[in-house]
């Protein structure tokens, strides 16, 4: 199996069990690059500081699918939140990983739902 895979699958299951101070240990320290529809974020601190707000609406994380090349990760994964009563989204992470540490993250998913909580105006957010 591709070291990679452990590595990502670990992050992810950090983040399904809400263990945020886990799952930053698997980011570079150094440089980090988070891309999704909902932010951007260029700082693995900032990106963790925000991410750990799922939190109150993530009931449940499941790994449906990792795969690897020597160093990317892609996962499929299933959220479940509680966000408009219980719903599962689907989302695609595409992990770059550089000396045992992932680099960049890009996420892909609807974030419609997420949207409508707030107003249609709002500049979008810069990156940190």
């Amino acid at each position: 199996m591709n070291s990679s895979i452990p590595l990502v699958k670990a992050y992810l299951q950090a983040i399904g069990r809400g263990d945020f101070a886990t799952a930053r240990t698997y980011l570079d320290d150094k440089v980090f690059n988070y891309t999704s529809p909902i932010g951007d974020f260029d700082s693995a601190d900032h990106f963790i500081d925000n991410i750990s707000s799922i939190e109150t609406i993530m009931e449940e994380l499941t790994i449906r699918h990792l795969s690897a090349t020597a160093t990317e990760v892609i996962a499929v994964i299933d959220i479940r939140i509680t966000l408009y009563g219980y719903m599962t989204r689907t989302a695609v992470v595409l992990c770059t990983l550089n000396d045992e540490k992932i680099h960049t993250m890009e996420v892909i998913f609807d974030a419609s739902a997420y949207q409508q909580m707030f107003a249609a105006d709002e500049p979008a957010r810069p990156k940190s």
